[in-house]
């Protein structure tokens, strides 16, 4: 998947996550040999880093940025 920065992520989330999906985005985190062919055809990925995380890590980082982006959406100083 494309890597973003806390800003773009939270542009991507924000302007076309929720402007197309309503107010459901759903996130869905790969195994150990990633995602099926039938998932990377279908939607938009993107990763977290070019580390490995378990699936634990990935969940905590995942949740962080999606707060990271609701604030940075917000206009808040959480991110600076």
């Amino acid at each position: 998947g494309k890597q973003y920065t806390s800003i773009e992520f939270s542009n991507v989330l924000f302007e076309k996550g929720f402007r197309d999906g309503g107010s459901h985005v759903n996130f869905l985190v790969g195994g150990f040999a990633g995602l099926p062919a039938e998932i990377k055809g279908k939607f938009n990925l993107i990763s977290l880093s070019k580390m490995t995380w378990t699936h634990q890590m990935a969940r905590l980082l995942l949740a962080e940025q999606i707060y990271r982006a609701s604030e940075i959406h917000k206009g808040s100083n959480y991110h600076k």
